[in-house]
């Protein structure tokens, strides 16, 4: 009987969570798995009170919980595994070992977590689950076993306010995913920050309508977004691979004058690049900003239109992609782009047009045509070596000006 009523009371368990979920305003799948770099999970909640998690999964919640935090490699389990799976050393020369033992002796611990056989038989599972994750791969418990009320027993995380990935459980598996250096391993999300599910349910909608409008927006980082793959945004940014194949350098400044949400910083900031991002809707720059502290990255992001900074004129890379036409809608507007091009300093300069079919671009001051625009460049740039390099998601060519 057991056996029978088990499928149905986990059937009703994930559809009552879910029903709570979308309720707090975070749809979708509650219990869906996100994949992510272990290294993005930097820091381990504190004083979070142990509790049942599968009463937790899709929590939508207010408050200062996700501030209370250390960095996770600093914890006794990250440094004993560490000196055991890479500097050899044995288990019991371990702070790890040591703690666990004073509180087993002290019966501090909880029943279930006392091993029949003492610890010796609990640190050799540690050996066998790390030999596993090496020679096979990351296997989740969803993965693993038939469904059950115990697929929250997954790694899990919090996602706090700016979209941190903060550790809640799972420590022994996320710190040899850690010391493996894998790549991707899933995990399962408790709670969420209320600041952070307005931020995701904003970005959402908005790539949604993009997409419906057929603007070929670059999604968004971060891997709690699940962005739908489609025809649109298959590629994950092509401008990236396009532009860094055709860069004579590898480090150096970099200037995004309509970053939109920021892609291309991301990447390039990766790639040891000190890079700006201007964007002047209000819409786009507040998800930029947002992604921009949920990755943690350094760049810097001003909202201004692109004529209107004057504080930094020299950069080794310059992106001007399907935007410069948007600074020509009245003659002050255009002025103000030929001086700033004027002013402008820099080794390579990317640029795209917008081809004459943008909406609106006939009411414009100015609405040069593609040669007309590469003359312009030349004339208030200096830089008069112009090549093509190939084309964008939108069809239109990007030119090369050195």
């Amino acid at each position: 009987m057991k056996t029978i009523l088990r499928p149905v009371a986990y059937k009703l368990w994930k559809r009552l969570v879910t029903i709570r979920s979308n309720l707090n305003r975070n749809p979708g799948d509650p219990f869906e798995l996100i994949w992510v770099d272990p290294d993005r999970i930097v820091n381990v909640g504190i004083g979070w009170n142990r509790y049942n998690k599968r009463r937790e999964v899709g929590r939508v919640k207010r408050g200062d919980w996700d501030l209370n935090t250390m960095p996770f490699e600093h914890l006794d389990v990250f440094q004993s595994f560490k000196k055991r799976f890479v500097e050899g050393k044995e288990w019991e020369e371990t702070s790890y070992y040591k703690v666990k033992s004073q509180l087993v002796a002290q019966q501090i611990t909880h029943p279930g977590e006392r091993p029949p056989n003492g610890l010796i038989s609990q640190f050799k599972a540690y050996d066998s689950l790390y030999r596993e994750i090496r020679q096979n791969r990351f296997i989740s418990k969803q993965e693993l076993s038939l469904p059950s009320l115990q697929h929250s027993d997954e790694i899990t995380v919090r996602i706090g306010r700016n979209g941190e990935l903060l550790f809640e459980d799972g420590r022994h598996r996320l710190t040899i995913a850690k010391i493996l250096s894998l790549g991707q391993i899933p995990v399962l999300v408790t709670w969420r920050h209320r600041n952070w599910v307005k931020i995701r349910s904003k970005v959402k909608a908005l790539l949604a309508n993009d997409i419906r409008q057929n603007l070929y927006k670059l999604p968004p980082c971060h891997p709690d977004l699940n962005i739908p793959q489609s025809e649109n945004n298959a590629e994950r940014d092509p401008y990236f691979t396009l532009i860094q194949a055709n860069l004579p350098f590898g480090k150096g400044s970099l200037l995004h004058i309509g970053a939109e949400w920021g892609s291309l910083c991301h990447q390039f900031e990766d790639e040891g690049f000190e890079c700006y991002a201007i964007e002047n809707n209000r819409e786009n720059y507040e998800v930029l900003q947002a992604l921009k502290l949920a990755n943690n990255k350094k760049f810097t992001a001003l909202r201004l239109p692109a004529g209107h900074f004057i504080e930094k004129s020299e950069f080794d890379v310059v992106l001007a992609l399907h935007v410069l036409h948007k600074y020509m809608q009245t003659k002050a507007d255009y002025e103000k782009l030929m001086m700033f091009l004027s002013r402008l300093k820099t080794r390579v300069l990317f640029f795209e047009p917008h081809g004459g079919q943008q909406k609106g671009a006939e009411a414009n001051y100015m609405n040069p045509g593609q040669e007309e625009f590469i003359q312009i460049i030349r004339n208030q740039t200096g830089l008069s070596n112009c090549q093509l390099i190939g084309y964008s998601v939108k069809d239109q060519p990007v030119y090369k000006f050195t």
